[in-house]
């Protein structure tokens, strides 16, 4: 990348300078000097001016601020009020004459406290746009052919969107409508309070014993499950204060899972690590003179677990729809459902979640409890009313993480009286049901281990009948060498023979992006050897190829995915002897965003915009990987943007040419889901301004002389031996100018260039004059 290669862009009109006289880093009189500051025993390699006088000893403010310490603590001089007296109760001050600094020791009670706690990410507004994704899927084989098309049509504007689907199929069934309105919704979020609005087809919140159902309708409630910026598990705070720069770690049973810099001062961290484990903690504070304090205790952590005092809740009401792929407006009984669950400890977890109907009323009562550090306890209860006939439910789940071992148990009881919303009597059967599973990486031989036992009890009676089933599986995966690996996988139904299955596969990665891989199934009796290619970039070519025998019968198989700036087009065929199976899938989207209307990808997260004022052919960098280059207009639609995550979008400087500057390299982005968000960088023409200093007695400055602007926050510059130096301009601005010049002798100048002056072909030279 270039750096700062635009060297300046200056504005206004060119004025003289007016200028203060600087102290220099030496003593200046008999009360002021220029001194080091060493701030609980480290050098911070800052400089300040030392005050003495008959009251004490002052320094001044602004530095003692840019190191973190508030000078709300100190005394001020009455005759100048940017100088800190150095004394106090807590104050420990020294003059160093040798090292010509000040040692000054203060607690961390004198710092500014610094909050990294909940750092929210409040997304950008969206700008006013929209877009119509398009899924088209074609089938053909020797009996029949069939053609499907689902559409979605977006509209959207700073926090809200509003959506439309349809699905369209050239062949529907006698149950079926060629054209359904599969749903419709407006939502609205409120990024700093964790939550959403919704009006029209949606979903219900889950919940273990009522499951979720749709519906037309409203909601509000919370959506801090869907942020990964917002920790809403019970991961432990970590409080403490320092006095110098430190490191802050949090392990859990000796693995680091956490770390964060932090200022001197008071700090409360709220650590992030997406995890669930159980066992020793230890919070281990080391500071820049290697000093460390350590912190031990048992914990249990699980993101089923909220944060103390943190409430998860969502409000609905409506009328559920049913067969909502096959009929645009099955809208039947009314609804109303309440979900709360709220932190009351960092180990327990509380809630409810209440649904009522004129047929079937629902009420379910929740609790997570963490067991010390053994386990994880998940249970609810839940008791339905169904036209007078009350029936209860009951789920019980115990987990445990540690390490590299995982284990667990979920049972559910329904009593046969039962009845979940959303379900008809002949749809919801389920007596018994047990789930018990353990999970081992790294032992031994195997690279990982999975046992399952799966037990499924359901009523008799009905129109709708479920076979019951008792299934236990085995999985082991080993690496054998560092491109080849192995897994076995086998089940066996004690209540079905017919259901027993083994599969064992050898895979063998050819490169980063080719495999090789053969594949036994006794299901089908099925042997299957495989070749495929994959590209980790948006666009490109991935295929598979295969051949497989099943029964004596050789089977051809062949996959191909073509991606590409304006969607993604699949290919498949597969040849059996007695049929033939050709398919084709595309998915792309049609956006209009800021006057512009673009083909594109399918519109599945949120996308941006990137427009470089005209300029073709330069590569464009979604946080420092490549996604495409500006088209002949000088613009690439960028997709994939994550929404909560922090983007940088930037483009490669490199490939502009060498008389054009820029103002802005990159761009950070935070995003709401499918929407557009349009990010312009500016790119000027600059022109080469000459600048000759003259000292207040008309006299040049010596070669080498330094030269900073706006207090080094910029490029230095340093004078030629003509006394001139150089800058490159691209559009009017203002600078403040410091000289350098031998013997720390410090004067100012300020720098104007006006618009006429940049618009202007004469390349003049022009005098600041320096004081």
């Amino acid at each position: 990348m270039k750096g700062i290669r635009v060297v300046l862009i200056v504005i206004g009109s060119i004025g003289a300078a007016n200028a203060d006289v600087n102290v220099p880093l030496s003593e200046n009189n008999n009360n002021l000097m220029v001194v080091n500051i060493w701030l609980n025993g480290v050098d911070r390699n800052i400089e300040a001016l030392l005050l003495t006088s008959k009251d004490g000893e002052y320094i001044e403010c602004s530095p003692l601020e840019d190191l973190g310490v508030s000078t709300s603590s100190f005394q001020r001089n009455k005759e100048k009020d940017n100088y800190c007296l150095m004394s106090g109760p807590d104050v420990k001050f020294e003059k160093d004459e040798t090292l010509q600094a000040v040692k000054i020791n203060v607690p961390a009670s004198y710092f500014a406290s610094v909050p990294y706690k909940d750092t929210i990410i409040i997304p950008k507004r969206a700008n006013f746009g929209g877009f119509v994704n398009y899924d088209l899927f074609y089938s053909k084989d020797d009996f029949d052919n069939q053609f499907n098309a689902l559409t979605e049509i977006g509209i959207f504007k700073d926090y809200w969107i509003f959506t439309n689907s349809f699905i369209y199929r050239d062949s529907p069934t006698d149950t079926e409508q060629d054209v359904v309105r599969v749903g419709s919704l407006f939502e609205l979020e409120f990024p700093e309070n964790y939550t959403k609005f919704r009006l029209g087809d949606n979903t219900s919140v889950y919940s273990t014993l009522t499951n979720s159902f749709r519906y037309g309708g409203i909601s509000f409630g919370t959506n801090f499950t869907e942020r990964p910026d917002f920790v809403y598990w019970n991961m432990p705070t970590l409080n403490g204060s320092a006095v110098l720069p430190s490191t802050v770690d949090l392990y859990i049973n000796g693995v680091n899972l956490y770390n964060q810099s932090v200022t001197p001062g008071n700090y409360s961290l709220q650590s992030g690590a997406s995890i669930n484990q159980s066992g020793e903690a230890q919070i281990v504070v080391r500071d820049i003179l290697g000093n460390q304090t350590v912190q031990s205790f048992p914990i249990y952590i699980s993101s089923q677990l909220l944060r103390k005092d943190l409430n998860e809740y969502d409000i609905s009401l409506g009328k559920l729809r049913y067969n909502y792929d096959d009929d645009s407006n099955d809208y039947r009984e009314f609804f109303t459902k309440l979900y709360f669950r709220r932190g009351v400890t960092q180990n327990t977890t509380l809630g409810f979640d209440a649904t009522y109907s004129e047929e079937v009323s629902n009420l379910s009562f929740l609790w997570t409890q963490a067991l010390g550090t053994f386990a994880l306890l998940d249970t609810a209860y839940a008791a339905s009313e169904d036209d007078g006939t009350i029936g209860y439910a009951l789920s019980v789940s115990l987990s445990k993480s540690y390490g590299r071992w995982s284990f667990g148990y979920n049972g559910r009881y329904y009593t046969d009286q039962y009845e979940p919303l959303g379900y008809s009597d002949s749809e919801f059967n389920t007596k018994l049901s047990n789930l018990a599973y353990i999970n081992v990486s790294k032992l031994g031989f195997f690279d990982g281990l999975s046992l399952s036992y799966v037990n499924n009890i359901n009523y008799k009676g009905g129109a709708f009948q479920t076979q019951d089933s008792r299934i236990i599986n085995f999985g082991a995966a080993k690496r054998i060498t560092d491109k080849l690996y192995a897994s076995i996988n086998c089940s066996k139904n004690f209540e079905d023979d017919q259901d027993d299955n083994f599969n064992i596969a050898l895979t063998y990665d050819w490169n980063s992006r080719s495999s090789v891989s053969i594949e036994h199934n006794t299901d089908d009796n099925d042997t299957e050897i495989s070749y495929s290619r994959r590209s980790y970039n948006p666009y490109g070519f991935d295929y598979a190829l295969a051949v497989s025998n099943q029964d004596s019968d050789v089977n051809f198989h062949g996959f191909g995915l073509l991606k590409s700036r304006v969607g993604d087009l699949s290919l498949s065929y597969d040849e059996y002897p007695d049929n033939r199976t050709s398919r084709a899938q595309f998915q792309g989207a049609l956006v209009f965003l800021d006057k512009k209307v673009a083909l594109t990808k399918y519109v599945d997260d949120a996308f941006t915009l990137v427009d470089l004022n005209g300029m073709e052919n330069i590569e464009v960098l979604r946080s420092l990987s490549s996604v495409g280059e500006s088209n002949k207009k000088g613009y690439l639609f960028v997709h994939d943007i994550v929404p909560y995550i922090n983007y940088d979008i930037s483009y490669n400087q490199d490939q502009l040419p060498l008389d054009y500057s820029v103002d802005q390299a990159s761009q950070q982005l935070s995003a709401l889901n499918q929407r557009g968000y349009v990010l312009n960088f500016p790119i000027l023409k600059t022109k080469k301004f000459t600048f000759k200093l003259l000292n207040e007695n008309g006299e040049k400055f010596l070669l080498g002389t330094l030269v900073r602007i706006n207090g080094g926050n910029e490029e230095n510059y340093f004078v030629d031996s003509d006394g001139l130096f150089y800058l490159y301009l691209a559009k009017p601005t203002q600078y403040n100018i410091k000289v350098v010049s031998q013997g720390n002798q410090i004067c100012n100048a300020s720098l104007n260039v006006s618009q006429h002056q940049i618009s202007g072909s004469e390349n003049e030279i022009i005098n600041l004059i320096c004081k």
